[in-house]
């Protein structure tokens, strides 16, 4: 499947920046998920569509002015030798991007609760990132040339699902029979 192989890619990647720039091992141990981005309304109908053969629960939710689809795969697959994840994002472009080609990168999700020495690793090497805490807490890290990047989360996409279907905020497209 396509999103397996764009995975696997994107966190082959990431593994060769970190390596490069001797990223602690530590800070990936858990990896989350994997967000990939459509570039245009057709290719987020596409990347959907095949995502729902392959996952139990597909849940929508909408955030920046875009829709983004969270999907929990039957079964985990391999993000390079980092790991397994269980869940994908499918993230829609906003109309600006969409109308000219604009394609905005992709990411990997790591579960690192610790931000404080997250932040420490990063500063010793002069790792430039940016911390939001709106949604969810996370340090982003920009990494290649294709606007890519990791992130570092203290919330794992499951509970943040969990937490946009009680609240309204998220709707259940598939859920396992």
């Amino acid at each position: 499947m396509r999103f397996e192989l764009e995975s696997h890619a994107l966190a082959a990647t990431f593994a060769h920046y970190a390596n490069g720039r001797r990223l602690p091992a530590e800070l990936f141990k858990r990896p989350d998920h994997v967000a990939l981005h459509a570039t245009n309304i057709q290719d987020f109908d596409i990347r959907v569509k095949e995502i729902q053969t392959k996952a139990e629960e597909v849940v929508i939710r909408e955030a920046d002015f875009r829709f983004i689809v969270a999907a929990r795969l039957a079964g985990p697959i391999a993000v390079a030798d980092l790991g397994r994840v269980a869940w994908v994002e499918i993230i829609e472009p906003i109309q600006e991007e969409s109308e000219v080609g604009l394609i905005t990168g992709d990411h990997i999700e790591f579960f690192y609760p610790d931000f404080g020495a997250a932040k420490q690793a990063l500063d010793n090497r002069s790792i430039d990132y940016r911390v939001d805490t709106y949604p969810q807490p996370r340090i982003k890290v920009p990494y290649g040339t294709n606007g890519d990047e990791f992130r570092l989360t203290k919330i794992p996409l499951g509970e943040i699902v969990a937490q946009d279907l009680e609240s309204g905020g998220a709707t259940l497209l598939k859920r396992a029979a």
